[in-house]
């Protein structure tokens, strides 16, 4: 690697080293991985570790914050199955949104809590149907489908009694017609 200082080549040590990062205004302070000179000892611009510093400053961010990381927020719309654009739609934000978070930019935390309400289907349900003129026919019958599998049915016998979509919180056997959990739903 080229090292400035020393105007050539070098070899060169990736070491941790305590820094700070500005990320919306608030200094956040990580263990980054920094390239140093093993012949003079400065530090070395490197692309790759500076952007993987970045994003481990973004993530400490969101965790102060209580806010989704991206894996979670992709979680959520894998669970509809729906492209980034689609779910975009669906929850009323521009078309790359989704796209940018689940790559690593911050969400405000008005989308975030949108987003966070769409862990439950019934949430999502809403905004589908609201929102389904803004989606393809195939996109909305795929997400139909993933409400479809996400719905609890309570049976008594062979008779259905009730069906609701929030099966969070709730263990159940679906070989079995009786259900665990809080079912208290109002």
């Amino acid at each position: 690697m080229y090292c400035p200082k020393c105007e050539t080549d070098v070899k060169t040590t990736v070491r941790e080293v305590f820094e700070t990062y500005p990320v919306k205004g608030e200094d956040i302070t990580i263990k980054s991985q920094i390239r140093f000179c093993d012949a003079c000892g400065e530090d070395i611009w490197d692309d790759e570790l500076d952007s993987e510093n970045l994003l481990i400053a973004y993530s400490e961010y969101r965790k102060k914050h209580g806010l989704l990381q991206p894996n979670e927020i992709r979680e959520i719309r894998e669970k509809y199955g729906l492209t980034q654009v689609a779910f975009a739609r669906v929850l009323g934000l521009g078309d790359k949104t989704i796209t940018r978070y689940e790559n690593g930019s911050i969400a405000d935390m008005a989308q975030n809590n949108l987003i966070l309400l769409m862990r439950h289907p019934s949430n999502f349900e809403k905004l589908l149907e609201k929102n389904k003129g803004k989606i393809s026919t195939e996109d909305y019958k795929i997400a139909c489908t993933a409400l479809e599998k996400l719905r609890c049915h309570i049976l008594y016998g062979k008779k259905q009694v009730y069906s609701f979509s929030d099966t969070t919180d709730m263990e159940f056997d679906t070989n079995k017609t009786w259900y665990w959990g809080d079912l208290n739903y109002a």
